[in-house]
């Protein structure tokens, strides 16, 4: 009986030793295949979107710097055509200074002419003939001033339109700059707006893609976790399937020994049998011996333990009597019971 438990003891550590290796190697590559490429993959996706974004920020810029040059230069043209405007301006009244200058000068040449004929008396003919001439002179001279009055007027008039069309024309440019320049600004936020977009449509790309490769690593994991389960119960029935042999072999052994022991029994009193009378008193005691033998075979047989039911178990599991799924509902039932 102690060799039989010692023996039993030996082969449940080395099917124990067996499931742990098993459960190492399961453990050792529970990790899924998947899981680096997936990393390596996220790496590439984030520099992917840092470089957009590092090409958005330089279009960006480039679109800034335009617009300042722009506006420099809208600023610049209407300091030329303000500047332009002013020299106009300038040389519009020195020409209305100079003319009025000549209009004086001829009121003045005039005005001596009146006085030069009082001053030297004439007779009546001569008189006369001064005074008509005096008066065509008058005559000739008075328009002399108003019309350089009305040619200073009329030049004035002339630079004030051209200077008010160059004005307008500045204005217009200007304009125009300052609607360009506001232009390259909503296209610089515009693309800054995509981007920011891209951006972050991007990040939900990226985190979707974290959140099915989790998923996958997930169900990876299950899967090995179910297939180690599998295995840890095929090593335990395995030892269990073990067991029962061992067991079985056991029991064929002591039934083999003890049909090798009644084999000489049996033989022993056939030899006792055909001794003469003269020694019968010596074969009293192997007749007595062989009459008590079979005293066992009249013990009742008891129930059977729960030990002896496992044993019968195994013994119709291993001889393929039930199959694997029967073996684990009578084995649950047995387990369960008193």
């Amino acid at each position: 009986m102690r060799n039989f438990i010692l023996l039993l003891a030996a082969c449940g550590i080395g099917l124990g030793g067996l499931s742990c290796t098993t459960r190492q190697a399961t453990s050792s590559s529970s990790q899924p295949p998947g899981s680096q490429a997936a990393a390596e993959d996220n790496k590439g996706k984030a520099l992917e979107a840092k470089a957009r974004q590092e090409a958005a920020e330089r279009v960006r810029k480039e679109r800034a710097d335009q617009a300042a040059e722009l506006q420099a230069k809208a600023r610049h043209d209407q300091a030329m055509a303000a500047a332009a405007a002013n020299a106009k301006k300038e040389k519009a009244a020195a020409d209305a200074q100079a003319a009025k200058g000549v209009a004086e000068k001829a009121d003045k040449g005039q005005s001596a002419q009146a006085a030069e004929p009082a001053a030297k008396p004439q007779p009546d003919q001569a008189m006369a003939d001064s005074a008509f001439v005096s008066g065509s002179s008058s005559i000739a001279a008075k328009p002399q001033p108003d019309q350089a009055m009305a040619a200073a007027e009329e030049k004035k008039k002339q630079e004030a339109i051209e200077a008010k069309a160059k004005q307008e024309a500045a204005e217009r440019v200007r304009k125009e700059k300052a609607a360009q320049a506001a232009e390259l600004a909503d296209k610089a936020q515009h693309d800054k707006d995509l981007a920011v977009a891209a951006a972050k449509a991007k990040k939900q790309q990226d985190a979707a893609d974290a959140k099915a490769a989790k998923e996958a690593a997930d169900k990876s994991a299950k899967e090995k976790a179910a297939q180690a389960a599998e295995l840890r119960t095929k090593a335990e029935h395995d030892q269990e399937k073990a067991m029962a042999a061992t067991q079985a072999k056991q029991v064929k052994e002591a039934a083999d020994a003890k049909a090798q022991k009644k084999a000489e029994e049996d033989a022993a009193r056939h030899a006792a049998a055909q001794k003469p009378s003269g020694s019968a008193p010596q074969s009293a005691t192997p007749a007595a011996r062989t009459t008590a033998a079979p005293v066992p075979a009249a013990i009742p047989n008891p129930p059977l333990t729960k030990e002896q039911q496992l044993k019968d178990l195994n013994r119709r599991y291993i001889n393929d009597q039930i199959s694997p799924e029967q073996y684990q509902i009578e084995r649950a039932k047995i387990m369960a019971g008193p």
